[in-house]
């Protein structure tokens, strides 16, 4: 009875023996948290699964190419035959990779650009371990974004997004050359024609230790931000200023993103932030003119 009533799955590890509830197609949604080597994956409606690595990952590929309503695809790290797993299943919107935090020196991998092959794909998060090409087409579908090189942070890629409203954006020392620009994060890079993303609402940066990257003369930050993480960038008081005029933020996180040790305020700046997250190990004043009910860490 209860194999064939269950559509949702979630296995620790424990002494139940679950082996009864593959005799049945009903689950839609599946949760691996343990290492079996006999685990195998055949329920055919299957949706949603996630699952951290093990040493059946070699023989998962098999049986992945046969979820055909796969919608969400949560793996902890890329094996080797995921590409086609990914391009292969027409349903699938989301794709997570995640990764641990890399440490300094560490390779990044290239994944191959038949991810993109996915036709309703919309939503790929990568840890910053990973990095791929952007695609060759314009991608409407694509909403959420994890991307690893900056050196793709022009207008000509930022075109093939029109419908992206969440990006991330990884800047890593040892980051290799990009196949199109042939740059690498050990130049400069200038992180700039965000205005393009004419519909982006969330955006984070994360520079690693080492990683030179500028701004604009003049940054343009699309006025329909409503979140905005800023993790070991070297924004001014100006940046900051320009930062406050935009009209719907909510959300602001500040982590070693500015490293002056005065801070003001501008009168009517932030009038809609919500949340603050302030780690700024240099600042010593921070002159607020004017305080509403914000949710203050720092």
């Amino acid at each position: 009875m209860f194999a064939n009533s269950c559509r949702w799955l979630s296995f620790y590890t424990h002494s139940f023996d679950y082996y009864v509830l593959f005799r049945t197609n009903n689950p839609r949604s599946i949760f691996f948290f343990q290492e079996d080597v006999e685990i195998s994956v055949p329920f055919k409606l299957l949706r949603v699964l996630a699952f951290v690595p093990s040493s059946f990952l070699q023989r998962v590929p098999t049986h992945l190419k046969d979820l055909m309503f796969l919608r969400y695809l949560f793996v902890t790290e890329w094996f080797e035959g995921l590409d086609c797993v990914v391009s292969t299943n027409r349903d699938l919107q989301t794709l997570v990779v995640s990764s641990k935090e890399s440490q300094p020196g560490a390779p990044t991998l290239h994944l191959p650009c038949t991810i993109w092959e996915s036709p309703r794909l919309q939503h790929l998060e990568l840890g910053n371990s990973y990095v791929i090409d952007p695609p060759s087409v314009v991608k409407d579908n694509m909403q959420t974004l994890s991307w690893v090189n900056p050196s793709h942070c022009r207008k000509e890629v930022y075109y093939r997004f029109p419908n992206i409203k969440k990006l991330k954006i990884f800047c890593k020392e040892d980051l290799e050359p990009s196949h199109e620009t042939g740059r690498s994060c050990n130049n400069p890079i200038i992180l700039d024609n965000l205005d393009y993303l004419v519909r982006l609402e969330t955006l984070s940066i994360l520079v690693s230790a080492g990683c030179a990257v500028t701004r604009p003369e003049q940054p343009i930050f699309p006025l329909q931000f409503k979140k905005l993480r800023l993790n070991g960038t070297n924004f001014c008081k100006r940046d900051l200023a320009l930062i406050g005029m935009l009209p719907q933020l909510e959300v602001l996180k500040l982590e070693n993103a500015f490293h002056e040790k005065i801070w003001k305020v501008d009168e009517g700046g932030f009038r809609q932030l919500k949340f603050l997250l302030l780690e700024a190990k240099q600042l010593e004043q921070w002159i607020v003119n004017r305080i509403r009910s914000y949710i203050l860490s720092v």
